[in-house]
């Protein structure tokens, strides 16, 4: 069928081959208008449920009317609070003393870690100090115990040569 040829309200080749009664309800079966409500059986069949209703909501028990002048800052009369028992009082300031304790005890801890990183901070920087201090000689025999001396004046393929004989790779080139 074509479609376009439907809204257009010319006849398609598959319209003029059936019969005019057939065609006429089939369009009319199709279209459907925003008015239409889905029955709740059909929403239920889609497996929307429904929700509580509103027929069993309470009344509000507040049955007074609304007093709509200014407050004075004060507290409402009418709202009692109650009172809290010594017992609440003192298992209150019991869990808060115990919480706080605990806090106290780890923030010296922190404080003690932080201590101990500033000092070790400050020895690493005094002995960096230190070894700018040497002199050129204590430098280099410090490197060449290391094993990072430059190893004097020597070129690039000498010094992969000597690295190839100590793994034992004898080229006979050299």
């Amino acid at each position: 069928m074509d479609t376009l040829g439907d809204l257009s309200g010319s006849d398609s080749e598959d319209a003029s081959d059936a019969p005019e009664g057939e065609v006429e309800p089939a369009m009319k079966k199709k279209k459907k208008t925003a008015a239409s409500e889905p029955a709740p059986e059909d929403l239920e069949r889609l497996g929307y449920k429904r929700g509580p209703s509103i027929l069993y909501v309470p009344e509000p028990k507040d049955s007074s009317e609304p007093n709509w002048d200014w407050g004075t800052g004060s507290k409402n009369d009418a709202e009692d609070e109650e009172q809290e028992s010594f017992q609440d009082r003192e298992h209150t300031r019991h869990a808060t003393g115990n919480k706080l304790e605990e806090i106290a005890r780890r923030q010296r801890l922190a404080q003690e870690q932080a201590r101990i990183a500033k000092a070790e901070a400050r020895q690493e920087k005094e002995r960096l100090a230190a070894e700018q201090r040497l002199s050129f000689k204590q430098k280099e025999k410090r490197k060449r115990e290391l094993g990072q001396a430059k190893g004097g004046k020597g070129n690039y393929v000498e010094e992969e040569k000597r690295i190839a004989r100590q793994f034992g790779v004898y080229s006979g080139f050299d």
